[in-house]
C-alpha cells in the first residue's frame, strides 16, 4: 500500500478504461492516501498552440491539427471526476487553473516549440513549399502575444483532488 500521494498528468486522459484505472489507483492507495490528476483544457486561440492548429486547419491539413488538439480536449471536468466517485474515492474536487505559457525566447523558440509537438513528422511530410508557409504563417500570427521579444499566451488545466478517505 501506498502511504504517499499518488499523482499522474495527463496520461489519465489517454486510458482506455478510466474506470478500471481509478480502480487500481484506490485499490493501491494507503488509508490517508490522495491522488492528484492534471489534464489539459482545450487550446486557446491565444496560445502557440491555438495558432499552431488555427494555421493548419487554414492550410488545408485539419487532420494534423486535430491530432495537435487531441491531448488538450480529451476530459471535459464531469468526465474527469466521474471514475473517481464511481470508484469510491472521497472529497473528488476538479479545479480549472489557468497560468501564464511563457516563451522567453520569443517567436525563434516559439517555432522550435510547434516543430518537437508530436505532429512534426506529419508536417515534415507535407510539401517544402507548404511546411515554409505554414511557418511563415505561424511566425506572423505569434507576434501578436509577442511583446519585447518575449512570447505569451495562456494555458489551462484541470486539476483532480480526491482522497481514499472522507476528509475530516
Amino acid at each position: 500500500m501506498l502511504s504517499t500521494p499518488l499523482s499522474a498528468i495527463m496520461d489519465f486522459s489517454f486510458l482506455p478504461d478510466r474506470l478500471e484505472a481509478t480502480r487500481e489507483m484506490h485499490r493501491v492507495l494507503g488509508p490517508q492516501g490522495r491522488v492528484v490528476i492534471a489534464t489539459w483544457m482545450p487550446v486557446s486561440p491565444d496560445s502557440l498552440f491555438g495558432i499552431l492548429c488555427e494555421v493548419l486547419d487554414e492550410h488545408g491539413v485539419p487532420d494534423i491539427a486535430q491530432m495537435m488538439r487531441k491531448p488538450f480536449n480529451f476530459l471535459s471536468t464531469k468526465d474527469l471526476a466521474a471514475p473517481f466517485t464511481e470508484a469510491g474515492f472521497h472529497a473528488v474536487d476538479v479545479q480549472q487553473v489557468s497560468m501564464p505559457f511563457v516563451i522567453p525566447g520569443g517567436i525563434p523558440q516559439a517555432l522550435k516549440v510547434a516543430s518537437a509537438t508530436p505532429i512534426a513528422p506529419k508536417v515534415h511530410a507535407l510539401p517544402l513549399a507548404q511546411q515554409e508557409t505554414i511557418q511563415q504563417q505561424l511566425a506572423e500570427r505569434l507576434g501578436r502575444l509577442s511583446t519585447d521579444g518575449v512570447m505569451m499566451g495562456r494555458m489551462t488545466t484541470n486539476i483532480l483532488t480526491a482522497s481514499k478517505l472522507p476528509l475530516n
